[in-house]
């Protein structure tokens, strides 16, 4: 309500998880778990809501799976039984909401296999196809990065992802935004400033999906 005005519906189930959906339009159904707690005392660190828009339902989801680990790690299995929990939740919601559109956008935290994104995504299509991951290189640039920490050991890397359901939607346009990489006159044509991505050491992710039917 301060920063965005009240035309906003907010969906923030619990601000220990970290992940919320923002909107214009309004929310016909919140989810406050898209998938069991992440142990004792710790908040599901994914949220859902059904979205009344122009173009029909949406069911968003907002995700941040667990961290770190390699592939096969415990961390790693733990991502993926989290996106097979996320993966049955929206074929749950879609016996009750069959045209829904699905966007799923967050952390996915893909720094062992890519087995998490790949299992959230299949069979969630029209005719039980997966969904599809959404290339957003970052704007300006030629690389695909979405998480950028100066003070940290480890490199630049692609941990967040959206996918959607190419079927239904078509993407317009996608770009992840690092204001440290655009030129001065880019910038100022845009309004902002060199750090202004800093702000978080995940980088804006902008996506655009015009619905097909």
């Amino acid at each position: 309500s301060e920063h965005a005005g009240p035309e906003w519906s907010l969906h923030f189930p619990d601000e220990r998880a970290g992940v919320a959906i923002a909107t214009r339009h309004p929310i016909v159904a919140r989810y406050e778990e898209a998938l069991p707690p992440s142990g004792d005392g710790r908040p599901a660190r994914a949220c859902a809501a059904l979205i009344d828009t122009d173009a029909g339902e949406l069911l968003a989801i907002s995700v941040h799976l667990k961290c770190c680990g390699g592939a096969g790690s415990e961390e790693d299995l733990t991502r993926i039984d989290q996106a097979k929990a996320i993966n049955g939740f929206i074929a749950w919601v879609h016996e009750q909401h069959p045209d829904a559109m699905v966007v799923i956008a967050g952390d996915f935290n893909l720094v062992g296999s890519r087995a998490p994104l790949e299992v959230m995504a299949r069979g969630l299509g029209v005719g039980g196809d997966d969904m599809d991951a959404a290339l957003t290189p970052v704007l300006g640039d030629s690389s695909v990065v979405t998480w950028v920490d100066e003070k940290s050991m480890f490199g630049p890397g692609r941990l967040d992802w959206l996918l959607y359901d190419d079927s239904r939607s078509e993407l317009v346009d996608a770009y992840m935004l690092n204001t440290r990489v655009l030129t001065d006159t880019a910038l100022e044509r845009l309004g902002l400033e060199r750090d202004d991505s800093k702000a978080s050491d995940h980088l804006p992710m902008v996506v655009d999906l015009v619905r097909l039917d």
